[in-house]
């Protein structure tokens, strides 16, 4: 460094300054907290929710006001040992609720690769939104954007920048690049549990060995290893059973039936729920056949939510609900990749 020019030297310095304070800002291992900030000049009166994205939709965590377009949340680092997926919505004072967008910072390409601006973020202490905003209502759609990069962390940083698409790629050896320079990447080990059920053992724990020994630990990587040793015990038989709308176990096929057909549906798929009248059309043909039988699976999690559906529906063949333990493996018994509706014949 003796040969530097002073300038060149003090930028140096500074610049090795603000990427330290930059890595030091982010993370939770260094603070029994998680704070989430936000200055955002020109957003409207009001207050700001932060949501969590889980398996069975997005739920409040946490609700500040604003003030001057200043807001924080600050939560324990405790409730929330693995990073989770989350957004920020505003309320105006009218109680109109608007999505807050923001830069990314990262330069996207056409298909799948690098996401330029994002409405959601991994929850790591030191994430910031800041810079000037606007509010784009166009329609039903309502949204506060901000040209501004967010400060995110490495969780989120890994995910913006895929440009390998670690989601689709299927070559093993190029994930298995992938992984050993992000080893930390919660974004990386969830995707390998929803690409799980389509690997070989020997693929899956190929991959999942070159993560950190922390998230192995995890809760995540322990439901991950359980379903890979135990999958292999289900199949879907004569002897397969789920409830009844009543609750009450109920064989799926029909043993009498030469025919059984098995739809897979949900009662917040618009897709499932537009077949329905072409499902009655083929009941009402077959319906005085012996030999064949027609079921619907639900994949609600929520009870109330298919028993709602169903009494708008009136479907008057057999109904059953997938429970937690089918629906865990759901890809052994049925070829289900989280996609419905699903038909089995």
């Amino acid at each position: 460094m003796g040969n530097l020019q002073p300038a060149a030297l003090a930028f140096r310095l500074i610049f090795s300054f603000l990427l330290a304070a930059l890595f030091l800002s982010c993370g939770k291992n260094e603070s029994e907290r998680i704070v989430v900030k936000g200055n955002l000049k020109n957003l409207p009166l009001g207050y700001v929710v932060l949501r969590a994205l889980r398996s069975d939709g997005w739920h409040t965590i946490d609700s500040v006001s604003t003030r001057d377009g200043i807001f924080e949340f600050n939560l324990s680092a405790a409730q929330y040992p693995e990073p989770i997926l989350v957004g920020v919505n505003h309320y105006d004072s009218a109680n109109t609720r608007r999505h807050i967008i923001f830069s990314t910072g990262v330069k996207g390409k056409a298909g799948v690769g690098g996401i330029e601006g994002a409405s959601e973020f991994y929850l790591e202490n030191g994430v910031e939104m800041s810079g000037s905003v606007k509010v784009q209502d166009i329609g039903w759609y309502k949204t506060i954007y901000s040209s501004q990069p967010i400060q995110a962390c490495r969780q989120s940083r890994v995910w913006y920048e895929d440009t390998t698409g670690f989601a689709v790629t299927p070559s093993i050896n190029k994930l298995l690049g992938l992984i050993k320079k992000h080893p930390y990447s919660y974004y990386y080990f969830e995707n390998l549990e929803s690409r799980a059920a389509k690997l070989s053992n020997d693929q899956f724990y190929k991959l999942f060995n070159s993560f950190d020994r922390d998230i192995r630990e995890s809760e995540t990587g322990t439901r991950m290893k359980d379903y890979i040793d135990t999958r292999s015990k289900y199949k879907f038989t004569q002897a397969s059973v789920l409830p009844d709308q009543d609750g009450k176990l109920q064989h799926i096929l029909d043993e009498q039936a030469e025919l059984n057909l098995v739809v897979l549906w949900a009662s917040w798929c618009g897709l499932c729920r537009g077949e329905i009248p072409e499902l009655k059309k083929v009941y009402q043909k077959f319906a005085g056949n012996e030999k064949f039988r027609m079921v619907s699976i639900s994949m609600d999690e929520d009870p109330k939510a298919w028993k709602k559906a169903m009494a708008y529906e009136k479907m008057p063949w057999k109904q059953q609900l997938i429970t937690p333990e089918a629906r865990k493996y759901a890809h052994e018994l049925f070829g289900y990749d989280n996609r419905v509706p699903l038909t089995l014949l």
